[in-house]
């Protein structure tokens, strides 16, 4: 039986040349000038024929990881439209990369985990997934708008950028216990409202906030949240930022 050390290293390496023959575009021609891997083997790899041997994934993995990785990714794939708003569709909605981001919150998450993955509609919501099956705990997804089946909820206001506009995140009372950790995931964190609308919900549940996992942040206006709600810090948490605008 293989240790699960190996088959993590072996299932990574594949996840690698995925990523490189997704985002890079790479020929199995260059693949293989890169790892010292004939690409007949390569080909096999990526499309889940065989896994790679002990030594092959120790190459693959040497050749590739500093190269493609979910930052790598995320300047790659992100995309600036007009008014300055960030299209990162392209990532969050991408298998491969998600596998890389699930690796990566194992990773830094895993040996203390959150007992609940917390994220915003809509956009959040993959990485919430993924943070979930990684870590093997539940996602909560605060919403815009209030389930008519059930009754008692957490919310909190969220005002909008033109004047006068405002709304609503609800998150259902019995999704966050009291004294529970929490990890949030976000896409973008840019002006901190969405996370300040998160943390004040936390408050509220009286739960305490154990990190935070965003893809791009953006300045560091939304580090003054965090500084106003540092009560509900957990002693061990920690930031995680995959690109910093």
């Amino acid at each position: 039986m293989l240790e699960p050390k190996r088959l993590s290293d072996r299932a990574f390496a594949i996840e690698l040349l995925q990523a490189a023959r997704n985002l890079l575009s790479l020929s199995y021609r260059e693949l293989a000038k890169l790892v010292g891997i004939p690409e007949s083997v390569l080909c096999r790899y990526v499309n889940g024929y065989v896994i790679p041997s002990k030594e092959h994934a120790s190459k693959i993995i040497s050749a590739l990881s500093t190269i493609v990785n979910t930052k790598t990714y995320v300047e790659k794939k992100i995309r600036l439209r007009e008014e300055g708003i960030i299209d990162l569709k392209q990532v969050l909605y991408d298998p491969v990369f998600l596998k890389l981001y699930a690796r990566r919150v194992k990773k830094i998450f895993s040996r203390s985990p959150p007992s609940k993955i917390l994220t915003a509609a809509v956009d959040g919501i993959p990485l919430a997934v993924t943070a979930s099956l990684a870590l093997g705990k539940p996602f909560v997804v605060a919403k815009r708008d209030r389930d008519p089946s059930i009754d008692e909820y957490y919310e909190a206001t969220i005002v909008g950028k033109e004047p006068f506009t405002s709304f609503m995140l609800y998150v259902p009372r019995s999704f966050l216990q009291v004294n529970e950790t929490v990890l949030i995931v976000d896409d973008i964190a840019q002006s901190g409202k969405t996370l300040d609308a998160l943390l004040s919900i936390l408050e509220k549940a009286k739960c305490r906030l154990r990190g935070i996992s965003i893809l791009v942040a953006i300045g560091n206006a939304w580090r003054k949240v965090l500084e106003k709600r540092e009560t509900i810090l957990d002693k061990e948490f920690y930031v995680d930022i995959i690109l910093q605008l």
